[in-house]
């Protein structure tokens, strides 16, 4: 039984538990000062904050954003095979399901007439040209990521186990950083990201490693990701302080309601472009080339299926496959995520 499975059936079995936290058997931190303690400090100076700075750009490298979470090996862990459970990379669209034979995977999501059940939930994005698209969490729970090109390149993912989602531009940004943010919170959350057909383009942070680590390897590129097979968990603090930031958010199938994320073991992507893997949930590359870059956040907000035709008569809803193409990760299952990238003398310096 495979990490995701043995992990799926522990969520079902102690979903009273608090969200599944250290279901790695995790016990304390490490022993790495946050930047929260290392501000606390006094007696400050110039030397020491470059010091500091050296210090994120290594951790940007050498493996430890990774090593931060558990398990710590996440890196040294090859993609492996994970039937069913393939990303969606060529998505397709209607008005609704009616005229589309679904797949009895999907039975969850269909009502009675054959349509989508008008309690699911579905993730809503929106473009600044007033179009709306719906994913149905029963498909993104199936599949996990949707590779889509939606007011620029767009992926959409969620975590079952951790019922996490996160809804991020696929083009990382030429310019050293863009944290971004899902401006609103809440049900019905969104707008505050700027163009979202000029690249949803976000408010930026001031993340050092993310910098580094895009000048090395994917600034300015489109990726594709894919599902690893694969489960890592982040530090509490880093989960809480993404899902406070509104760059996650939490939902069950039906309802469409928000709710809280569970901070256990979580998806993790890899690009094809570079192999890197990516924290899902902290939508940050944390082994390989790409370590450190992160992807802007694109506004989204959860809904049900009900109130998203109701509110966006005109919109249109993801089809499942086949109607949607999957990803073949047949070339990639056995990889490793490979080096993370030279450092140059200047970035030592």
């Amino acid at each position: 039984m495979n990490r995701r499975d043995a992990l799926a059936g522990l969520a079902v079995g102690v979903g009273s538990l608090a969200g599944c936290l250290d279901v790695f058997g995790r016990g304390g931190r490490s022993g790495r000062a946050t930047q929260t303690e290392r501000g606390s400090r006094t007696g400050r100076t110039e030397s020491d904050e470059s010091g500091e700075r050296d210090e994120q750009r290594r951790d940007a490298y050498d493996g430890s954003l990774a090593a931060q979470g558990v398990p710590t090996t996440i890196c040294s862990e090859a993609v492996v095979a994970d039937p069913g459970k393939e990303a969606l990379v060529d998505p397709q669209f209607a008005p609704d399901w009616t005229s589309h034979r679904i797949s009895d995977r999907y039975e969850p999501a269909t009502g009675s007439s054959g349509g989508i059940d008008p309690r699911q939930t579905v993730v809503v994005v929106e473009t600044g040209d007033g179009r709306a698209r719906a994913y149905p969490l029963e498909v993104l729970a199936e599949h996990e990521i949707v590779n889509d090109t939606f007011g620029g390149p767009l992926l959409v993912t969620f975590c079952p186990i951790c019922r996490s989602g996160v809804v991020a531009d696929r083009r990382v940004p030429a310019s050293s950083d863009a944290t971004g943010g899902r401006s609103g919170g809440g049900t019905e959350s969104g707008g505050g990201g700027g163009d979202t057909e000029n690249g949803g383009d976000t408010e930026s942070g001031g993340d050092t490693e993310n910098a580094t680590a895009a000048e090395h390897a994917v600034a300015g590129e489109t990726l594709t990701f894919a599902v690893s097979g694969l489960l890592w968990q982040p530090e509490r603090i880093q989960v809480a302080a993404a899902e406070q930031g509104n760059r996650t958010f939490g939902a069950e199938r039906t309802g469409g309601e928000s709710v809280g994320v569970r901070a256990g073991g979580n998806l993790v992507l890899y690009d094809t472009a570079t192999g890197s893997y990516w924290s899902q949930i902290l939508a940050r590359a944390i082994c390989g080339p790409a370590t450190g870059t992160t992807l802007p956040v694109r506004p989204s907000r959860v809904t049900t299926w009900e109130t998203f035709r109701a509110e966006r008569p005109d919109g249109e809803v993801l089809l499942p496959p086949p109607h949607s193409g999957v990803h073949d990760r047949g070339a990639y299952v056995g990889r490793t995520p490979g080096p993370p990238p030279e450092r140059s003398t200047s970035d030592e310096q």
